[in-house]
């Protein structure tokens, strides 16, 4: 037969070669019949084997056929480092900034705006990977991946191929020792659907309570690819759809930030081959010429995500953030009041959802109301094995079970317009517009301050005070009934000069209002006159007249109550020269 197939194709050859516009090649098959081609429109005729002739590679000369491939682009051997999530910090490439526009911001600031167009490469490298709404066939203990398709985040499985007999575990201690046998389950060429089987079965076992490890990151985004990369996310196709997911709109908004707090339980892990490689055989051609990798284990637990869109600035922004997961993991954080205020409207001005991964519907539909209290009360209580959610995974090569390093890389611009406030003179209003009393919880009805005195304010350059409040005869504040509201007409001003060879900033930053309570409680026999001084920067004033916010004095009126001074500011910069006042 070859030799026909010899014969026919030279006689072929020598008929395209002379005139070949006047011959056709007749073909007759099984299920088509006879075919006729226009020699003319053949270009090149080639005899392959039929699929059955693919070379297989068997099990005695497994690991040396596979140690002398070469590892994909984006896989390395792992270094014996600790297991690191992923943190893709980007590198600076380059930054290129447009000439200056003139103009002024939504708050009448005069300024300029500019372009920064920044090039940066995204690089990480992580040994875990995380998992993120993953698809669900390759996520079972034992499956075998493709190694070119780990860095891009497709992860093919070589379904075709044999695995010995894979034997697998869970990392929990049943109450009952008679099920610890359970535990630990083999199957021989694994699929997904003996792992569900496994998993069945798990969930009809009582288990210890495992110690949980809470790991947290906050990074800020700028689309979804650096999403991904950042948070070290394996599997491509559900990430691109971060906006629909997590909620985030990059067209909406200056800053992008995620907060995420994994709480890992529970591992199931798998055991090394006893002898040779997990793989028996497997068709050469699925390989793709590199080494390929198999799932060593799954983390679960929870995982949870804060996400804002916010135009606060970005150290504000992440501060809130910091402060929120303090709050949910309760870890005794101790603010004044002005600082949880800050951190309290950076988030009620920004758009913020919280979305979980694990857990029942019931606790889902609690947490995605962005109540702090309910994610607390969340991540505290025990759930079922079967509620928890895969989190991360570990890869091993199949050559030597080592562990598999992923180390993508992407380079991604990103243009960000942004307004530079510059001007010469700023001119400070300040004025008392509420005062409120607060008890507690625990305060008796119709407890009340009798509030006297004055309430002084002077500025950090020329040090003179000023009268802003005079509490005068006032009725009794009692405490818990809301705040009572002023009309006053006094009015402390003050006038700030920037010297054009000083950078705005430091000037904000070094210069301060200064307020000086001369107050007392004539409702307590031990009155206490407050002298204290309460200093606040500049760029905090700006600060909250931009975000149309308070400063908020709160000032202790004996027996664990006090009252809380709302002072509203009122800014203008101008480039018009002045005196400092």
């Amino acid at each position: 037969m070859k030799s026909k197939i010899l014969i026919a194709t030279a006689l072929f050859g020598c008929v395209l070669g002379a005139g070949a516009q006047n011959y056709t090649m007749k073909v007759q098959t099984k299920d088509k019949g006879l075919q006729i081609i226009k020699a003319s429109d053949i270009e090149k005729v080639t005899f392959e084997p039929a699929n059955g002739d693919v070379e297989t590679i068997g099990a005695k000369r497994m690991a040396t056929y596979l140690k002398g491939l070469p590892i994909a682009n984006g896989l390395a051997r792992d270094n014996g480092s600790a297991l690191i999530s992923g943190r893709g910090e980007p590198v600076n490439l380059s930054t290129e900034t447009s000439n200056k526009v003139p103009g002024e911001d939504t708050n009448g600031f005069p300024g300029y705006r500019i372009t920064k167009t920044t090039k940066y490469k995204l690089t990480t490298g992580y040994n875990e990977i995380a998992l993120f709404n993953p698809t669900a066939d390759i996520l079972y203990p034992g499956c075998v991946l493709k190694g070119n398709t780990i860095a891009n985040g497709t992860y093919a499985a070589i379904t075709d191929a044999q695995t010995g007999p894979v034997t697998f575990s869970i990392s929990l201690a049943p109450e009952n020792m008679q099920d610890a046998s359970r535990c630990t389950q083999t199957y021989p060429n694994i699929r997904m659907s003996d792992y569900q089987k496994a998993m069945a079965d798990w969930a009809n076992i009582s288990f210890h309570d495992c110690a949980n490890v809470l790991i947290e990151d906050i990074h800020k985004v700028d689309n979804e690819k650096e999403f991904a990369f950042k948070f070290g996310f394996g599997v491509k196709s559900p990430i691109v759809d971060v906006a629909g997911n997590l909620g985030l709109n990059f067209n909406k908004r200056k800053h992008h930030l995620i907060a995420r707090i994994i709480q890992k339980g529970p591992s199931v892990t798998v055991d090394f081959p006893r002898s040779g490689t997990l793989l028996e055989s497997v068709p050469k051609d699925l390989l793709d010429d590199y080494q390929p990798v198999y799932v060593s284990s799954i983390n679960y637990g929870r995982m949870l995500f804060i996400c804002l869109d916010t135009d606060a600035k970005e150290t504000d922004a992440k501060q809130a953030l910091e402060f929120a997961i303090k709050k949910i993991k309760n870890s005794g954080v101790t603010v004044d009041v002005n600082e949880e205020m800050k951190y309290k409207n950076v988030m009620s001005c920004s758009d913020m959802k919280i979305t979980i991964l694990g857990g029942s519907k019931q606790f889902q539909s609690l947490v995605a109301n962005a109540d702090l209290e309910a994610v607390k009360t969340f991540l505290s209580t025990d759930i079922p094995f079967n509620q928890l959610y895969p989190v991360s995974m570990q890869l091993r090569f199949v050559s030597d079970n080592a562990v598999a390093c992923v180390q993508p890389a992407d380079q991604i611009t990103c243009s960000e317009t942004v307004f530079v406030k510059d001007f010469k003179r700023l001119v400070v209003k300040l004025k008392v517009t509420d005062i409120e009393a607060d008890g507690g919880k625990g305060a008796p009805i119709n407890s009340h301050a009798i509030v006297r005195g004055t309430l002084g304010i002077k500025d950090s350059k020329s040090g003179k005070e000023q009268t802003l409040w005079n509490a005068g005869k006032d009725s009794p504040l009692y405490y818990g009934q809301g705040k009572r509201s002023f009309n006053l007409q006094e009015v402390a001003k003050f006038t700030f000069l920037h010297n054009a060879e000083e950078d705005l900033q430091d000037m904000l930053e070094d210069n301060y209002i200064e307020f000086l309570p001369h107050l007392t409680n004539e409702k307590i026999a031990f009155r206490g006159v407050y002298e204290h001084q309460i200093k606040v920067p500049l760029d905090e004033v700006v600060r909250r007249f931009e975000n149309d916010e308070p400063l908020v004095l709160q000032l202790s009126t004996g027996n664990e109550k006090w009252i809380n001074i709302y002072i509203k500011p009122e800014l203008r910069g101008t480039n018009k020269l002045g005196t400092q006042k």
